[in-house]
């Protein structure tokens, strides 16, 4: 059984659950963080609304954060939000192709995660891990030959090969 990881979203330091395209509110981000944990939960999955468009607002709460759980946070790919991030020991979502050089972050790869829909032909060069967006067989199959740790939504693995399922690492679902 792959990990499973609950995605949430982080908009002005509260935590947000996305359901059918509205944000309803769940609460403080470290308390549920530390709820997540102590029941188990080993990776949360956080899309930080205010870093994706330039706002540095929440990076106070990812201290916070990463002292209960591991954390990968989907924000813009801007240099000081990263390497902020780097210094807590937070995982990075990029959107893939990046425009920025991943090889300057050669010692922080373990820590980078793309991020891509099934049209990408690269082979995601500089990160650990990836996130399959619409994933299907032939994905899952080519990113393991690279040697990547795979990533799905919950709407795509149950898509998947029984085969192709054991080479997914980690399921993100919906809080």
């Amino acid at each position: 059984m792959p990990l499973q990881i609950p995605l949430i979203c982080v908009k002005d330091k509260q935590a947000f659950r996305k359901a059918e395209g509205t944000l309803r509110r769940i609460g403080n981000p470290a308390q549920l963080a530390r709820e997540l944990s102590g029941s188990g939960t080993r990776l949360l999955h956080v899309i930080d609304l205010d870093a994706n468009r330039g706002q540095a607002t929440n990076m106070d709460i990812y201290n916070s954060l990463t002292y209960f759980i591991n954390v990968e946070v989907e924000c813009s790919a801007k240099k000081d939000t990263m390497d902020r991030l780097f210094r807590l020991k937070a995982r990075i979502v990029l959107e893939l192709p990046c425009k920025l050089d991943l090889s300057e972050f050669k010692k922080n790869e373990r820590l980078l995660v793309g991020s891509f829909g099934k049209e990408y032909d690269g082979d995601a060069a500089g990160v650990h891990d990836v996130i399959i967006k619409d994933a299907d067989d032939a994905a899952v199959k080519r990113f393991a030959k690279l040697g990547k740790r795979i990533i799905v939504f919950e709407s795509d693995y149950g898509k998947l090969e029984t085969g192709n399922r054991k080479l997914v690492w980690g399921v993100i679902k919906p809080f």
